[in-house]
């Protein structure tokens, strides 16, 4: 959706013809009606989008609602994050039939998949860059490890950001209606993004997936201090 828009937005801002015949309140009427419709199959009075390029289109975003968005934030420590992907694509090197070049070492891998263009850096630089323009106070982050050790505290804390009425969550039966298409990120269907279906601590194993060096690498590189500026 935030890609939709912004491209939408851009051949409206490059056209010679609807800069000769329409305004920008227009191009906002038309994005919205764009917004509005692609989420019409929802039935429901809240929709969550989750894109994790909305940071980067922050001002767009506010300028076509009026207001500025509330966008909640989920973080994980990433050595953590880099392990889960280090152990899946461990699972799906049969799928390749054999190591991809480039993809040689652990170190290759990580290298890879934090890159600013790629999955998990592209993902952490755009949060600091919308908090290095001025956006933190339309995030609320939701860490990995509060979530997990104590969701309703969580949720409440959600809710709130939101100021939507609470209702009781059933922490023991979580169902997925989402599945994303992993197969465009390179892996298997649902390798990436399938939910447990009970919510509880996860125990940490990145020192012993993807070892102490890289953990302390990955841990000074990608460190979320910028949301505490």
């Amino acid at each position: 959706m935030p890609q939709l828009l912004s491209i939408n937005s851009q051949v409206w801002n490059n056209s010679n013809e609807c800069k000769a015949n329409y305004t920008d309140d227009d191009k906002f009427h038309c994005l919205r009606n764009i917004m509005d419709n692609y989420h019409l199959p929802f039935d429901s009075e809240v929709v969550f989008d989750k894109s994790r390029a909305w940071p980067a289109n922050i001002e767009l975003l506010t300028e076509i609602l009026g207001e500025k968005p509330k966008i909640l934030t989920c973080i994980r420590y990433m050595p953590a994050v880099a392990s889960s992907f280090e152990k899946i694509w461990r699972k799906e090197i049969v799928k390749f039939g054999g190591i991809p070049e480039g993809m040689t070492t652990i170190e290759d891998r990580l290298k890879f998949w934090t890159d600013k263009k790629s999955i998990l850096g592209s993902s952490y630089y755009v949060l600091q860059d919308a908090v290095q323009r001025g956006h933190r106070d339309c995030m609320h982050l939701v860490g990995f490890q509060n979530l997990t050790v104590y969701p309703k505290q969580t949720l409440e804390g959600i809710h709130d950001f939101l100021e939507e009425p609470w209702f009781e969550y059933d922490f023991d039966n979580v169902e997925q209606v989402i599945h994303e298409k992993d197969e465009f990120h390179g892996f298997s269907k649902d390798s990436l993004h399938k939910i447990r279906s009970n919510v509880a601590p996860v125990k940490p194993d990145f020192l012993e997936i993807i070892g102490e060096d890289m953990t302390k690498q990955l841990e000074e590189a990608f460190d979320y201090k910028f949301f505490a500026q």
